[in-house]
């Protein structure tokens, strides 16, 4: 499988989690069901009247983030327009075809026997290791309706571990990483929001990972693949694989501090695979 293949199949893999995580949250009213009739009314109001206005509980929701709505009037993009277009373009077609789906019948995608059967440190073509810092984020629309948004996450990369051939990052760089969905402000002072529901395990502003990181050479982005949380000084782990490597008692890096993570990982981080 060619490298451009291996990094779109786990692309394809990340959003198919990210689109399968929860109905469609667009603020456009065309996106909503059709309006039951009278008699399927009055039967919802009486039997379940608050499920029909409830909002998602993101009470315990690790991103709350994105609850907050970016004003797209001030916000400052971090990269050329020629780079914004090319990353646009390569959202557009996979946001477009969730909302195709998202308006028609929905469809369940089963991820479970990928991951359960998935090393502790998966090897993908083009895979960058590092030690970086979620700082903050941008939401981006590719539509004139703001209805297909994605969001962008900063990180500062601290420590670089592992580069594939050819890619070049120091550290002290700031990367972005991106995830479909988002929440903004309009021009016109509108609120909109896509994808948006709450997560259990996510990326939080502030927090410190050992991440994987899969570079796009064209828009130079990056999607942030495996991770580990590593605020508190030592490896945490807080995703349902991560939780399950800790239970069968298989994981050779949770419990280690940072300063041991980075002299042990570089000795042990699986070689890219071959073309």
């Amino acid at each position: 499988m060619s490298p451009r293949s291996l990094r779109f199949t786990t692309f394809v893999l990340f959003l198919a989690v990210a689109f399968g995580s929860g109905p469609a949250t667009l603020a456009q009213a065309s996106d909503g069901p059709c309006p039951p009739s009278q008699n399927e009314s009055q039967s919802q109001a009486t039997a379940q009247p608050a499920a029909l206005h409830s909002e998602p509980d993101f009470s315990n929701a690790q991103n709350k983030w994105q609850l907050e709505a970016v004003d797209l009037r001030s916000q400052v993009d971090t990269v050329n327009p020629t780079l914004r277009e090319e990353r646009d373009a390569q959202w557009r077609k996979p946001l477009a075809e969730y909302r195709a789906r998202a308006r028609g019948t929905a469809s369940v995608t089963t991820i479970g026997d990928y991951l359960s059967n998935q090393p502790e440190f998966s090897a993908v073509k083009g895979a960058s290791w590092v030690i970086a810092t979620f700082e903050t984020f941008h939401v981006y629309a590719v539509d004139h309706d703001y209805e297909l948004l994605y969001t962008e996450m900063n990180f500062r990369v601290e420590n670089v571990l592992k580069l594939p051939e050819g890619l070049s990052l120091s550290d002290g760089a700031l990367v972005d990483a991106g995830i479909p969905g988002g929440r903004v402000k309009t021009p016109n002072g509108e609120v909109v929001t896509s994808r948006v529901d709450p997560q259990t395990y996510s990326f939080q502003i502030g927090h410190r990972y050992l991440v994987q990181l899969l570079y796009e050479p064209k828009g130079e982005s990056f999607g942030a693949n495996q991770r580990w949380d590593i605020t508190s000084g030592k490896v945490e782990p807080y995703t349902g694989f991560q939780l399950s490597l800790l239970a069968s008692k298989t994981s050779a890096i949770v419990g280690m501090t940072v300063p041991e993570l980075i002299k042990y990982l570089p000795s042990v981080l699986p070689d890219e695979p071959d073309e």
